[in-house]
């Protein structure tokens, strides 16, 4: 428990693009793995920067067809 602890403590001196990775790594359920520098191995990395990269896509996505949908 006192991991859990010390995580969310960390998360909140963060910065904001470090923030989306630590949420996007709990949600994959590697966050734990996240707070050991050594206890992440190439292949988790992977899957947290690759799910990053899908979801900032699908954001773009978004912003860009909600600013099509506002030209007159």
């Amino acid at each position: 428990m006192a991991k859990k602890k010390k995580s969310k403590e960390r998360r909140k001196k963060v910065k904001e693009p470090d923030k989306f990775k630590f949420e996007t790594a709990e949600q994959l359920g590697l966050d734990d793995e996240l707070e050991d520098s050594d206890g992440l191995t190439a292949r988790e990395a992977g899957k947290i920067g690759g799910e990053m990269v899908r979801r900032y896509v699908k954001l773009g996505k978004q912003a860009v067809s909600e600013k099509k949908s506002k030209k007159p």
